[in-house]
């Protein structure tokens, strides 16, 4: 990542948070104090969720991941982390490349004009030493063949399993040996 990349990516993290700040000095103008709690909240456990994603010492995969609304115009991301494991340094480069391409693949197979919400679920499996990464995506599919399609290239060695194909979402896991 340039410095330039990251200036910008500075700049984009604060103009967020001075909007987040207005809304609440607003709601304080008004009185609204339940609404300033409700919001402080919110904010809160957005910053605890991004707190763990850069806790998993994935740098390509976390900068992927605080960059995507700005970067997909017509996706919008949430992602959850349910893992403690704070090293994933060996994959790094597979969390975000498949992530990537299951971005790519949504481009190829929607509408342009649709607004789309993919949510990113990040849990690790101790068991057999696998990271799964569920990807849940709601909007309307102009061709979901050509989605499945399009995922079929990411790494060999990886598991994916497309679960639930909906009229307006689809779910997938993809499974990543770990260990």
């Amino acid at each position: 990542m340039e410095t330039i990349d990251v200036i910008e990516l500075l700049r984009r993290q604060r103009h967020d948070l001075m909007n987040h700040m207005q809304i609440l000095q607003g709601y304080l103008s008004m009185g609204k104090t339940e609404k300033v709690g409700e919001k402080l909240q919110a904010l809160i456990e957005e910053f605890h969720a991004e707190r763990k994603l850069m806790n998993l010492n994935a740098p390509e995969f976390t900068i992927w991941v605080i960059q995507f609304n700005s970067v997909y115009s017509n996706i919008r991301l949430s992602y959850e982390i349910h893992t403690e494991c704070n090293d994933l340094t060996l994959i790094d480069e597979q969390l975000k490349n498949t992530s990537e391409v299951i971005s790519e693949a949504i481009l190829r197979s929607g509408d342009d004009t649709e607004l789309y919400e993919m949510k990113v679920e990040l849990t690790t499996d101790n068991n057999n030493g696998f990271i799964d990464i569920k990807y849940t995506i709601w909007g309307t599919f102009l061709d979901k063949d050509m989605f499945i399609e399009s995922i079929k290239c990411i790494d060999e060695g990886i598991t994916i399993d497309v679960m639930d194909l909906e009229p307006d979402y689809i779910s997938c896991t993809v499974s990543i040996p770990y260990d």
